[in-house]
């Protein structure tokens, strides 16, 4: 892309992280990306797709710092946002994260069926503790 006269756009490039989290042998091309995206200033725009896509990238690789990064950058993060927070704390088993993060989530946006499912999926895991005294 860098090289063609066509210039990437927030969807490609949102796409190409897509691609490069499902493939570990990719990491260093989504870092590559991930600079792109900075420089093209599409980190932090009121949509933010492109944050969301790398939130995912980086969680599917297991680099949870650079997650961290990633979200405090944004400064109009949206429920989808807030969801692959979720599904990537989750997914690290990261049970205390989630529940702080959904609380602060609840203060500013309602939970949507994605966010119940992907909550919903900590105590599948058994990641939630028993209740006791029932």
């Amino acid at each position: 892309m860098a090289s063609s006269r066509f210039q990437a756009d927030e969807v490609s490039l949102s796409s190409v992280i897509s691609a490069c989290s499902r493939l570990d042998n990719l990491f260093s091309f989504g870092e590559f990306v991930h600079s792109s995206v900075i420089k093209l200033g599409y980190v932090d725009t009121a949509s933010c797709p492109m944050a969301n896509s790398m939130i995912t990238f980086y969680y599917e690789l297991g680099f949870l710092e650079a997650v961290e990064e990633v979200f405090l950058s944004i400064s109009n993060k949206n429920l989808v946002t807030w969801n692959a927070m979720i599904k990537g704390l989750v997914d690290n088993e990261r049970v205390n994260k989630v529940m702080c993060m959904f609380q602060e989530m609840r203060s500013k946006y309602h939970p949507d069926v994605a966010t119940l499912i992907t909550i919903s999926a900590c105590g599948d895991h058994g990641l939630l503790p028993e209740v006791k005294g029932k």
